[in-house]
């Protein structure tokens, strides 16, 4: 009994200190736990909303150039000028938008011809690009054909070098090049072949015989004068039907016409071929605005302008040209980079983002209008689904720029950037 009454409070006190030990190393476990959880997810690094864009580049994803929206960390920072001009993801999706824009070849980083040239030469074998190219330079021997119409060889040769040089077996642009180098065929000269001379003959005398009256002569009937007015009209009419307006030189419609003018320029044929001619003309003009050949609409204004028979409808012209030029620059997407920003607003990190230590990167394009505000402002592409794209698209609607002017108008453009994530 001593004995249990013993051992009964020895084995109480063994026990509870069995359960302190316990009780600390369930402490230190939990504080072990909770430290590695504060190493590991820094939830002071977090950013707010009110916090500028942190950069690094992802793990485990390519590096990508440089990107938009930098700033510093500090929220009491002011955010730094973003470096707004990094290409979008898709050349094939860029040089359609340049066809439509009629960035032919110009200017050369962004034309259509540039970036069909990219991606042939990635691949070689790209339907797309290969199909996208000839198109290109089949509107481009269409301006060669007008060029040359206009007298205008050195553009015709410029078309040619640049076409030839890609697509040597281009029927249309081989066509253009044996018209450009086809030799002016001269009229053959008619000989002149000398009289053989002729043998004296040896005169017989004869008996003489009585003389015939004398016959009056009969009046010669008189040719009918042909006007030459007349004449000149009938080749400025052959001119206009075969399409010979401005070349070759002294056969063509204006030379008849600046003929016809110094005859007799009041005359009802000569001022009725003037605006024959002005017609012509203005409705070439039309056919390269709508074309967005600006250089051969040019040239039919300026050319229809010096027979001043209608300075209302040339200025029409221009007008027209003008609009439809501006109307095309406005849709031309254009980097960010070339416009300059007034109100930068950096976007927010996402939280779920930061959680996980994650970057990424979004493609945007956005309308700058006349008062410099972003609207119209949509995702081109994304490196995540899920992450990024509100937050991207919320900054650049708070931007503004200083609106884009071209040809002395205030004019809409739309452009693109890339905003990148890089978690620090």
């Amino acid at each position: 009994m001593g004995i249990g009454m013993s051992e009964g409070p020895s084995r109480n006190a063994t026990d509870q200190d069995s359960t302190d030990i316990l009780l600390w190393l369930g402490g230190l476990v939990v504080a072990g736990i909770a430290i590695s959880w504060l190493v590991v997810s820094q939830p002071w690094r977090t950013l707010s909303s009110s916090e500028p864009l942190a950069e690094q580049a992802p793990a485990g994803e390519p590096e990508e150039p440089e990107r938009t929206g930098e700033a510093e960390r500090s929220a009491d920072a002011a955010p730094a000028q973003p470096e707004l001009g990094s290409m979008l993801g898709d050349p094939l999706r860029m040089a359609r938008l340049a066809v439509d824009a009629g960035m032919l070849v110009e200017p050369e980083q962004y034309s259509a011809w540039y970036l069909y040239e990219q991606v042939l030469g990635a691949e070689p074998d790209n339907p797309e690009a290969l199909q996208g190219l000839r198109g290109v330079a089949d509107a481009l021997v269409r301006r060669g054909l007008v060029a040359l119409e206009q007298g205008r060889e050195d553009d015709v040769r410029e078309i040619l070098d640049r076409v030839l040089g890609t697509l040597p077996n281009h029927s249309g642009a081989n066509r253009l090049a044996a018209e450009l180098g086809e030799p002016e065929i001269e009229p053959e000269a008619t000989p002149v072949v000398a009289a053989a001379p002729v043998a004296p003959v040896p005169i017989a005398t004869q008996p003489e015989t009585p003389r015939a009256a004398a016959v009056s002569p009969q009046p010669t009937p008189e040719v009918p004068q042909v006007d030459p007015l007349t004449e000149i009209r009938a080749a400025f009419d052959a001119a206009m039907a075969e399409n010979r307006l401005l070349t070759p030189p002294e056969n063509n419609a204006r030379h008849f016409v600046e003929v016809m003018s110094d005859m007799n320029g009041e005359a009802a044929t000569a001022l009725e071929a003037r605006q024959l001619l002005f017609a012509e003309l203005l409705g070439r003009a039309a056919e390269s605005t709508e074309m967005l050949d600006a250089q051969a609409a040019e040239t039919w204004i300026s050319e229809a302008a010096a027979l001043q028979s209608d300075a209302d409808a040339v200025g029409a012209a221009r007008t027209a040209l003008t609009a439809r030029l501006v109307r095309a620059e406005s849709l031309r997407p254009i980097p960010a980079s070339e416009l300059v920003i007034e109100d930068y607003v950096a976007p927010r990190y996402p939280n779920r983002a930061a959680a996980r230590n994650l970057g990424g990167w979004v493609d945007v394009e956005f309308l700058v209008g006349t008062d410099g505000a972003t609207r119209d402002v949509v995702v081109a592409d994304a490196s995540h689904d899920t992450y990024f794209r509100d937050e991207a698209v919320a900054a650049i609607e708070r931007w503004r720029f200083q609106p884009r002017v071209f040809m002395d108008q205030v004019i809409e453009q739309r452009a693109y950037t890339r905003v990148r994530f890089e978690f620090q």
